[in-house]
C-alpha cells in the first residue's frame, strides 16, 4: 500500500496550500444598526450595576413566598416543555457534529466472496458435453476503502460553523426557556396566593351582606324601614353569593395552572404561601449595553445570524470547484487462505475535479436566498432588541408609579372602611337608607380588591423586569459533542 500513499503526497501538498480560509462577520457587541444608551433612561430605584441576582435574591426578599424556590426547582426538572426543548438542543449538537464529518476521510471495510459458472460453447474440449463445456470459478476479496473531499474553499468548514452556531442559539433558546418558566412559576404562584386572597375577601363581603340582611330585616320588623331595604339587602346578599362562586372558580383554575408549569398532575391541590403585600428591594438594573449578552433570546438571535453567515459563505464556495479523493486497496484472490497475502494485493486511487457550469440557477440561487435570510435576521435581531430595552425601560418606570400607587391605594382602603363603619353607625340609628350602607360597604371591598390586584401586579411587574433583564445565568455552550 506504500505506492497511493506516494501518489496521494503531492495532491495533499496541493490541498494544503490552497486550502481556502474561514471568514464570517463578527456579529457580536449587538446588532450593528442598534447603540445603546449609556444607561437607561426610566428611573431605577438603585444605582446600575452589573451584577444581576437570582430570580429571588435581591429581587424578591427570601421569606416573600416560602417554598417558591423549591417549586422553581422542580419545575425545571419535571416541566415536559422545558424536556422538549432539551432534546432540541440534542438534536441540534448532533446536527453540529454530522455538519463536521465530510472534513475527515469515510474509511470502509469489506470483503468479497463470489462464486460463478459460465457456459462455453462449440469449443472441443475433453469432457464437452453436446458442444457444451462449463467452467466454475470461485474468488475472494478484501478491501478498504478510502474517500475523502478536499476542503479546498472552506466550504464544509462554513457549513460546520453554521451547524455549530445553531447549536449555540439551541442552548441559548433552553436557557430562555427555563427562565421563562421559572419566572412563570413565579408568577403562577403568586396569582394563586392573590386568587386565594380574593375568595376571602369575597367570603367577608357574604358574611357582611348576610349580617347586613339580618339588621335590615330587624328594622322591617319593627317598622323601621320599608320592603323595598329589605329587597335590597337580599340582592347585596345573593350578588356576594355569587362573588364567593366566581372567586372560588378563579383560585382553583390558578391552582390547577400552577401545578401544570410544575409539571404535575392538575389536581388543584396546590396551597402556596406568599405576603404580597412586601416591600420589595430596590431594582438592580444593570447596564444597558449588557443586555444583550445576558438574554438568552437575544444570545440565540446572535447566534443565528451568525450561523447563517456562514450558510451564505457556504453557498458562495459551492461555486467553486471541489477536489475529491478515493483510493481502495486490499487482496482478491481464488484461494481463501490467501487473502491476507500481499503478493496477491490489489489497489486503486482516483482523483477527481469538478468544476460546476450549470445547473439551472440553483447554486446562485442559494447565493440569493442565503444572503436574504442574512438581512431578515438582521432585521430580527434589531427589532427584538429594541423589543428588549422596551420591555426593560418600561418595567423600570413602572418599579416608581406602582409604589406611588400603592400608597394611594392603601389610603383608599382605610378611608373606605372609614366611611363604611360611619355608614352602619347611622343607619342602625335610622339616620340614612340602607343603599347608602350597602354602597359604603361595596365600595370597601372594591378598594380592598384594587389594593389586592395592585400588589399582585407590582410582583408580576418585578418578575418581568427580572426576565427582561436576562435573569441571573449566561446561556450556557453548547457541548463538546458539537465541536466532534
Amino acid at each position: 500500500m506504500r505506492r497511493p500513499v506516494a501518489l496521494l503526497a503531492p495532491v495533499l501538498a496541493v490541498v494544503a496550500i490552497g486550502a481556502g480560509c474561514l471568514t464570517v462577520p463578527d456579529r457580536s457587541g449587538g446588532p450593528p444598526d442598534l447603540e445603546p444608551p449609556p444607561a437607561w433612561t426610566a428611573p431605577a430605584a438603585a444605582p446600575p450595576s452589573t451584577a444581576i441576582p437570582g430570580p429571588l435574591p435581591g429581587w424578591l426578599p427570601e421569606d416573600a413566598a416560602p417554598g417558591l424556590r423549591e417549586a422553581i426547582e422542580a419545575a425545571l426538572e419535571h416541566n415536559h416543555d422545558l424536556g422538549a426543548a432539551a432534546a432540541r438542543l440534542d438534536a441540534a449538537l448532533a446536527q453540529a457534529r454530522i455538519a463536521g464529518a465530510p472534513l475527515l476521510p469515510q474509511v470502509s471495510a469489506g470483503t468479497r466472496a463470489n462464486r460463478q459458472r459460465m457456459n462455453f460453447f462449440g469449443l472441443p474440449l475433453p469432457g464437452a458435453k453436446g458442444g457444451v463445456f462449463p467452467v466454475t470459478t470461485t474468488s475472494w476479496g478484501l478491501s478498504l476503502d478510502v474517500s475523502w473531499e478536499a476542503d479546498l474553499w472552506a466550504r464544509v468548514r462554513a457549513e460546520r460553523l453554521g451547524a455549530r452556531r445553531e447549536a449555540e442559539a439551541g442552548a441559548a433558546d433552553l436557557a430562555g426557556a427555563r427562565l421563562s418558566l421559572a419566572a412563570q412559576v413565579a408568577k403562577a404562584w403568586f396569582a394563586r396566593v392573590a386568587a386565594a386572597r380574593a375568595e376571602a375577601i369575597a367570603r367577608e363581603e357574604q358574611e357582611v351582606a348576610r349580617a347586613t340582611l339580618d339588621l335590615v330585616r330587624r328594622r322591617y320588623r319593627g317598622g323601621l324601614t320599608d320592603a323595598a331595604a329589605l329587597h335590597e339587602a337580599e340582592r347585596a346578599l345573593a350578588e356576594a353569593r355569587a362573588g364567593v362562586a366566581r372567586a372560588a372558580r378563579a383560585r382553583d383554575a390558578a391552582t390547577r395552572q400552577l401545578e401544570i408549569l410544575l409539571g404535575e398532575y392538575p389536581a388543584g391541590k396546590r396551597v402556596p404561601e406568599a405576603d404580597l403585600a412586601l416591600e420589595l428591594p430596590p431594582v438592580p438594573a444593570g447596564l444597558p449595553a449588557g443586555l444583550v449578552g445576558r438574554r438568552p433570546d437575544l444570545r440565540a438571535l446572535e447566534a443565528r445570524v451568525a450561523a447563517t453567515d456562514a450558510r451564505l459563505l457556504a453557498a458562495r464556495r459551492a461555486l467553486y470547484p471541489r477536489l475529491s479523493l478515493t483510493a481502495s486497496g486490499g487482496t482478491s484472490t481464488r484461494a481463501f487462505r490467501d487473502l491476507l497475502d500481499r503478493d496477491y494485493e490489489v489497489w486503486n486511487l482516483v482523483t477527481n475535479l469538478v468544476q460546476p457550469l450549470f445547473q439551472g440557477g440553483r447554486l446562485r440561487g442559494n447565493v440569493r436566498v442565503a444572503e436574504a435570510r442574512v438581512r431578515e435576521l438582521l432585521h430580527t435581531w434589531t427589532s427584538a432588541a429594541l423589543r428588549a430595552y422596551g420591555e426593560v425601560e418600561r418595567a423600570l418606570a413602572a418599579e416608581a408609579t406602582f409604589r406611588a400607587e400603592r400608597d394611594h391605594r392603601v389610603w383608599a382602603v382605610r378611608e373606605a372602611r372609614a366611611a363604611e363603619e360611619l355608614a352602619h353607625d347611622r343607619y342602625a340609628r335610622g339616620l340614612v337608607d340602607v343603599t347608602v350602607l350597602l354602597d359604603a360597604r361595596r365600595r370597601r371591598f372594591a378598594a380592598e380588591r384594587a389594593l389586592l390586584t395592585l400588589d399582585n401586579d407590582r410582583l408580576a411587574n418585578r418578575i418581568d423586569l427580572w426576565l427582561a433583564l436576562g435573569g441571573n445565568a449566561p446561556a450556557p455552550s453548547p457541548s463538546a459533542e458539537a465541536r466532534r
